[in-house]
């Protein structure tokens, strides 16, 4: 059984009290400094043996206390952990008496140590100890971590920035952040284990929007189960939690956001363990989720630290006894839709309708009962390589489903449709596998969350959502809920199996303009392309996954750049949108590379325009676009200069005769899908941010007149991206506009740009020097996010624009320098990309012997470097769209620069800096080419040389908290 840390101390200090008072009668043990003082001899003497034994235990238990803690603080200060390493005999020895306190003391017995294995952090320590004829021998295995902060290990950095604590006496926040949404601005603190505050920050970016909620939009459900509130309509609470240190219960319900109360339950727990005892049903059905004790409970709070998934709450399952459910009956049409993340492998057996595979080596998110025949129950088991449906029944526990995928330990949303007694399987909106229908009279949706039985194997890692639908949900329903759930949980979705979302809805387009088939039926391309090199022209179709074609497209370019003639309509109007003059067509490729966004191709307007036949009236637009830096119009659509609608990076806005009548400030940064409405007859419009509402409002124009083209609003033409345009002339439902939102969002990957984005205005300075990096411009702020690869916070900057610097007040004047980082890379495209260095106020970071580039990207060579005094120093290989932990040593004599741990080359750069100023993210003279594309996640710079093991020390503890190799 799983026993949470504080009731194993909580247990194991009442059982060696009671022992050593029981046994011993004349010794209490006092902690790990193994202490001990008499008692009064009131009890009866037990046999010799007896007593020793019992004394022996507790003092191996003490002694492993010590030996722990010693390892614990070589691991910490860099020494090296191996299994010569021993603990030789300790005598323990106590008063003679109480009144001997001080003084006299005899020898009660003795204990030593060794370490019988050593792999990285992790030991297995055995402890033998002797007291008079007893002898007992303890083996424990160490998992060793970086707990210290690597600040009080090295002093003497002249500025930190990281996403964790770095020094304990630092008071202050990591970082300030800026609400995407309403640029409210706030500092971000730490939490209780020191990471940087997730909940904090998560309820700061829905402060203001608050997420559409799922079952509003496709109701019905049988049961569900969230850390999030799922329901306008629903009162109760999230979970009801049990504090193992006393066991004292308490509901935990939502913030104004529908976000769970974290700071009630951080509250109420403490620096304690939580656990959910209780998971409360949200569908209106009352299908509470219980578990029997603690032992089984999942955990939500460790030691004080809230459990998260992607930087929402989460609770996490043992995959030893955890588990949670209820026992309801929906069948053979039913739906089960689960946020989770798996941590280790599960068996992956060949579909087959008969067989007992699924009773060994599973990881059951969803356990099958059984009990039913001759009927069978339905599971789901996943594991970090891929997932499967299980049934159950007397003699018969089969896969009738199976998807073996590499998913890694990354939050995923796996869910199962049942068809008349089929399971069809999808991960991350993918359809991975189509089920073989089951040959048993009927099917029941298992409702034990996490598992049950041990023999068979239970989920291993967090699960924050489940929902039971007693349908087979239509494709469209699924994916509204589905993407829901991908925005709240900071999920990109796969697009692999995607659906063409005209062919979710019922209601025709007038135009519809995309870089990826948008309906089965359309048997047309998507774009004609000019080649710059020689004016000739061609046609571009689709893929066999109905992507744009780009090995077709790219064959035909070469080398040269591709601007768009005519961008086909696949709605049944056919009217293309198209543009004769060669200065005014937008580019798909720029001098051999393929002008994307998110890694989709994407249009790149540079004042470009296209243009197609007048549509009256226009009642609703649908805009899947890249918004960018520029103040110009994303896309707009008018006649003359009379009445026009304009999405612009700032804003949207309709203008008639009279002026501007409606407008909507909210900023689309980056990627986003944006739709907006104009009713004909009530003159309401409304507008939607990557399926969120923006803005509302009435026109008080009589006419609503001609929309006809792409790019130019009254002279002002768009400099940016464009990827797929929907519109319509008749109203359609709400569930139609959530359909197509939800489809593009996850097409294009724009969940990641939503309202609630938090743009980095100021990472703070840990040393204490006050150096902090900051970045006024809103549009060249950097944003803060998980990275789905480490389940860490990083800060990304997008390789176009976005940095940060330090004032140029700092000074480093040695020869020698330290410079610390942890980043990964996420694209090539930037011949320099600047992780971060430093400058002298008269000159750049890189043509001067008093500056330095301290890691960056070298395209030529594919490599990580150095650069100083206009030539490059060390260089060393890393992995691209990988987080690394990379130390740039200058010695005085040569720079040398260090990936993972492994050194890379030396090369000579001699002589002293004069450096006044840091950057992060690009370079002093702000290059394009310099700009870093990826995300940085710490950096500490010293003005000197720490030790080997202090060098060492800090690179462990960066690679194990950041999930570097």
């Amino acid at each position: 059984m799983k026993l949470p840390l504080s009731a194993a101390k909580r247990t194991m200090a009442g059982y060696g009290l009671a022992m050593l008072m029981v046994f011993l009668g004349t010794t209490v043990l006092i902690g790990a400094s193994m202490q001990m003082m008499a008692a009064p001899l009131t009890m009866a003497y037990v046999g010799a043996a007896s007593q020793d034994n019992l004394a022996a235990k507790e003092l191996a238990y003490s002694g492993m206390s010590v030996v722990e803690a010693d390892l614990q603080s070589k691991y910490n200060t860099g020494v090296a952990i191996t299994t010569a390493y021993t603990y030789p005999v300790t005598a323990m020895s106590m008063p003679q008496s109480p009144d001997a306190l001080g003084g006299a003391t005899s020898t009660v017995g003795s204990y030593s140590g060794a370490l019988a294995y050593v792999n990285g952090h992790t030991a297995l320590a055995q402890v033998t100890a002797t007291v008079g004829v007893g002898t007992y021998t303890y083996s424990k295995l160490i998992m060793l971590t970086q707990s210290i902060y690597p600040l009080d290990n090295a002093t003497g950095a002249t500025v930190a920035y990281g996403l964790r604590k770095l020094r304990s006496a630092y008071a202050g926040s990591a970082i300030r952040v800026r609400r995407g949404s309403d640029n409210t601005e706030q500092d971000i603190g730490f939490d209780s284990a020191g990471a940087l505050d997730m909940a904090a920050l998560q309820n700061f970016l829905d402060g203001s929007a608050t997420f559409p909620k799922p079952l509003d939009t496709v109701g019905s459900a049988a049961a569900a189960y969230s850390l999030r509130k799922l329901r306008t309509a629903y009162t109760g609470a999230a979970i009801r939690v049990q504090r193992v240190a006393d066991d004292a219960l308490l509901d935990i319900g939502f913030d104004s956001s529908g976000n769970l109360d974290v700071g009630s339950l951080m509250n109420f727990v403490g620096t304690d363990t939580g656990v959910i005892r209780i998971w409360y049903d949200q569908s209106g059905n009352a299908r509470n989720a219980v578990t029997p004790n603690e032992w089984n409970a999942p955990t939500i709070v460790n030691a004080g630290a809230l459990v998260t998934a992607n930087g929402r709450p989460s609770a996490t399952y043992d995959g030893v006894n955890d588990f949670i459910g209820v026992t309801f009956n929906i069948s053979n049409n039913f739906s089960i839709l689960t946020v989770a993340r798996p941590t280790t492998t599960h068996e992956l057996d060949a579909r087959a309708i008969a067989g007992v595979t699924g009773a060994a080596g599973q990881k059951y998110l969803i356990w099958p009962h059984s009990g039913r025949t001759p009927d069978s129950d339905a599971g789901i088991s996943l594991g970090t390589n891929g997932s499967a449906v299980y049934e159950h029944s007397s003699g018969y526990m089969p896969p009738l489903s199976t998807a073996p995928l590499t998913l890694g330990a990354n939050l995923i949303i796996n869910s199962v449709v049942y068809v008349s007694k089929q399971p069809f399987l999808y991960i991350n909106s993918q359809l991975s596998d189509v089920g073989l229908t089951s040959p048993k009279p009927n099917v029941y949706a298992g409702t034990y969350i996490g598992g049950i039985g041990a023999a068979y194997g239970l989920h291993s890692g967090e699960i924050s959502e489940v929902i039971f639908y007693p349908t087979s949900l239509s494709t469209a329903d699924r994916l509204v809920v589905e993407n829901n759930q991908a925005r709240y949980y900071q999920l990109t979705l796969s697009d692999v199996g995607y659906s063409l979302p005209l062919d979710l809805i019922g209601t025709v387009p007038q135009r519809a303009y995309g870089l990826r088939k948008l309906r089965t039926a359309y048997a047309g391309s998507a774009i004609r392309v000019r080649r710059s090199s020689d004016n000739v022209e061609a046609n571009i179709g689709f893929d066999a996954k109905n992507n744009l074609n780009l090995a077709t497209l790219m064959n035909f370019c070469g080398t040269a750049s591709c601007f768009v003639t005519t961008w086909y309509d696949q709605s049944t109007t056919a009217d293309n949108a198209i543009m004769a003059d060669t200065s005014l067509q937008p580019r798909i490729v720029n001098a051999g590379v393929l002008d994307t966004q998110k890694g989709r191709p994407a249009l790149k307007f540079n004042s470009s325009e296209l243009t197609y036949t007048a549509l009256l009236p226009l009642d609703i637009a649908m805009v899947s676009g890249l918004a960018d830096s520029q103040v110009r119009p994303q896309i707009a659509w008018g006649a003359g200069s009379t009445e026009r609608i304009a999405v612009s990076s700032t804003q949207f806005v309709y203008r008639g005769a009279t002026g501007s009548i409606f407008t909507n400030n909210t900023a689309l940064s980056g990627t986003s899908q944006a739709s907006v409405t104009v009713n004909s007859g009530t003159k309401a419009v409304n507008s939607w941010t990557n399926g969120l509402p923006s803005s509302s409002g009435t026109l008080i124009e009589t006419t609503l007149v001609n929309v006809k083209n792409f790019g130019n609003y009254n002279g002002s033409r768009y400099t940016d991206y464009l990827s797929e345009v929907i519109m319509f002339t008749g109203n359609i439902s709400t569930t139609e506009r959530l359909t197509l939102e939800s489809n593009q969002i996850s097409y294009y990957n724009t969940i990641s740009d939503a309202p609630n984005t938090g743009f980095v205005t100021k990472w703070y300075d840990q040393s204490g020097n006050g150096y902090d990096l900051s970045q006024p411009t809103t549009l060249q702020q950097p944003v803060i996010r998980i990275d789905n690869t480490t389940n860490r916070p990083a800060v990304y900057f997008d390789g176009i624009r976005t940095y940060l610097t330090s004032a140029n007040t700092l000074s480093i004047t040695s020869s020698q320098l330290t410079a610390f980082a942890v980043a990964n890379l996420t694209s090539t495209t930037n011949i320099a990309g600047r992780v971060f260095g430093g400058r002298n106020n008269s000159t750049s970071d890189h043509n001067s012997n008093s500056a330095a580039v301290f890691m960056f990207y070298y395209q030529a060579i594919n490599q990580l470097g150095a650069f100083r005094n206009g030539a490059y120093k060390s260089v060393n290989s890393f992995t691209l769209n990988q987080t690394f932990q990379g130390t740039s040593i200058f010695d005085g004599v040569n720079n040398t620069l260090r990936v993972n741990g492994a050194a890379g080359s030396s090369v000579a750069s001699a002589g002293a800096f004069n450096i006044n100023q840091i950057w992060a993210g690009a370079s002093p003279h702000v290059s394009t080419s310099d700009y870093w594309t990826g995300s940085i996640s710490e950096m500490i710079v010293y003005p000197s040389n720490p030790s080997t093991a202090q060098i060492q020390s800090i690179e462990q503890g960066q690679r194990e908290f950041y999930g570097a190799p």
